[in-house]
């Protein structure tokens, strides 16, 4: 089991004393090539750039996409195409972020091996081409799956999470529940 990041308990004290350093939320030891699955979050940084709208309609809730969220849409499904050793599970395009769930798998057709991080990058700079401008934060979140039963969870979570999202459900509390730790996010 890894040791997990939580940002409340950063320490981000600077030598010149007014701005916080960036603290690396990637596993120090881990091997981002190895074939597991990956709960990424993808946060927007410009407030003003929304990818979807939640509102309710009698009753119901309603989760539409916007202009940018589509594009975020085909580029996550275009991942498998140049990509076949990765598989998109699952995702959610939310009004100011991501989660994308993927799953490496072996492909003995391709030798090709993607880190989940360039694979990550690659996807936010083909958004950034197709829009014409970046406005994603400089990193991302991910959680290292290691049990099916917390595969299950995330999996429930991103389909339910556009759903939920206006009843703010707390997302700590939420993975908390699932397995006794908050996410490193």
């Amino acid at each position: 089991m890894y040791d997990c990041f939580n940002p409340k308990n950063a320490d981000c004290s600077t030598p010149q004393g007014n701005l916080p350093t960036r603290k690396h939320p990637r596993l120090k030891e881990f091997d981002y090539s190895s074939y597991c699955s990956y709960f990424i979050t993808i946060c927007v940084a410009k407030p003003t750039v929304f990818l979807s709208k939640i509102s309710s309609q009698n009753g119901e809730t309603v989760h539409t996409l916007t202009k940018y969220g589509t594009i975020v849409e085909d580029c996550i499904k275009n991942i498998p195409h140049i990509h076949p050793e990765l598989s998109v599970d699952n995702f959610c395009i939310m009004p100011d972020h991501v989660h994308i769930l993927f799953s490496k798998i072996k492909d003995e057709q391709t030798l090709k091996n993607a880190d989940i991080i360039n694979v990550v990058g690659q996807f936010k700079r083909a958004v950034t081409k197709n829009v014409g401008f970046s406005f994603w934060q400089k990193s991302f979140y991910d959680e290292v799956i290691e049990k099916q039963n917390v595969y299950d969870k995330i999996y429930e979570y991103i389909t339910n999470n556009p759903y939920v999202a206006d009843e703010k459900q707390d997302r700590d509390n939420y993975f908390k529940n699932m397995r006794g730790k908050t996410p490193r996010t």
